[in-house]
């Protein structure tokens, strides 16, 4: 009885104003801005994804962590699922801190972790919305070049996979901030080392780069110097080889204060679809776990 009474007064209208249950995805995206007059490369991003229709950005959320830029800007405007942070600490090449940063306050099961000068067209995006999640797995994308109409191999820092694989191993090794290089290449390596598998999304579900950004007023221009992560690359490569296990990451992680610069919602226009089939399948569900563990 007390289930069918709960099941009459369940509606959206009753959820927490915070309540993010409708979030599929979380896309961390960061930059560091220390020459642009305005803030083009990222607003023309997000300016792109708003065309995109609402029933797919209400279950998308935008994580923009702003890597301590001087230039200042201001996101407040957009009618997305979106969360605006800045990092205090001036910490040079500070992206895997970012992107820990970006799936830490993340609500989404998948994580889509991308540099500003990549986009994703709709299609994909719907299709990573609509994945069911699959543990001890990570994917890349094709991109596509629209000069030579053809496809390129993937980024090699633009990842997609399930945000409980990304903290069951620490996400992104923060010894390397404060210096370039190293932190991505090695991010896969361990990943792969522990078992995670890596693997290509169908071309469909291609990524492209955004051609259109001016690196000379609206990007940055730190240098890019490997001389300071080399050695620890190096170690922790000596690390994995000879020590094993989980040896090879430092487990620093947000090792830097931030604040929030705003937030924005976007909830669905109409509420999620009933599933009464769902709850009876736990059986399945754990049978499938103890079949395929590891």
């Amino acid at each position: 009885m007390a289930d069918r009474q709960e099941d009459a007064d369940y509606g959206v209208e009753c959820r927490h104003p915070g309540d993010r249950q409708h979030i599929r995805l979380t896309y961390v995206i960061h930059y560091y801005f220390n020459q642009a007059k305005s803030a083009e490369t990222l607003t023309s991003l997000l300016d792109t994804y708003t065309q995109y229709a609402r029933d797919l950005l209400a279950k998308i959320e935008f994580i923009v962590i702003d890597d301590g830029s001087p230039v200042d800007v201001d996101l407040s405007r957009y009618n997305l699922n979106l969360r605006h942070v800045k990092i205090l600490d001036d910490i040079p090449w500070n992206q895997g801190g970012a992107r820990n940063l970006g799936a830490t306050l993340g609500s989404g099961p998948w994580l889509l972790l991308s540099d500003i000068d990549i986009c994703f067209p709709e299609k994909t995006l719907r299709y990573l919305a609509a994945r069911e999640i699959i543990e001890y797995r990570f994917f890349k994308f094709w991109r596509w070049d629209s000069t030579l109409e053809k496809f390129r191999k993937p980024h090699s820092n633009v990842f997609f996979m399930p945000r409980g694989t990304f903290f069951k191993y620490w996400g992104y090794d923060e010894e390397y901030a404060g210096g370039h290089g190293g932190e991505d290449y090695r991010f896969v390596k361990f990943l792969k080392s522990q078992g995670v598998v890596q693997l290509k999304l169908p071309k469909q579900y291609y990524a492209f780069n955004r051609s259109e950004i001016d690196r000379d007023q609206a990007y940055h221009n730190l240098e890019r110097d490997q001389s300071r992560n080399a050695p620890i690359d190096a170690r922790k490569r000596c690390e994995m080889k000879y020590l094993g296990d989980t040896f090879g990451h430092s487990r620093l992680f947000l090792n830097f204060k931030w604040k929030t610069l705003s937030t924005s919602m976007l909830r669905p226009a109409k509420p999620p679809i009933t599933n009464t089939t769902w709850k009876r399948m736990w059986l399945f569900r754990q049978a499938r776990s103890l079949l395929f563990r590891r």
